[in-house]
């Protein structure tokens, strides 16, 4: 994680992550909101949302850091409600850290 290697160093491109992230999980809440077939998943889904709004206006690293780590469990959480087995890896051409 970012946030453990530079703490407040650079917050501002740890924030735009967060940013970024956030929009993805609306375009998620967004394309399951017409079905019902994945309730919890959306549950998880809002409740990650809050996380990362929480970590937006975190006053320090160590809660910034809580926040990511709650978020990432709970996207964790919800993707595991659509299947086992979903194991896409980011190669070195998608990385920007």
């Amino acid at each position: 994680m970012l946030v453990d290697r530079f703490a407040n160093t650079r917050a501002d491109v740890q924030t735009r992550l967060m940013e970024h992230a956030r929009v993805e999980i609306d375009d998620a809440i967004d394309v399951m909101a017409p079905m019902t077939l994945y309730p919890a998943a959306s549950q998880q889904l809002d409740l990650a949302r809050a996380e990362i709004a929480q970590g937006l206006t975190a006053g320090s690293a160590s809660e910034r850091r809580d926040r990511i780590a709650n978020a990432t469990s709970l996207v964790t959480t919800a993707r595991a409600q659509f299947g086992q087995n979903i194991t896409f890896v980011l190669g070195q051409g998608n990385l920007m850290y």
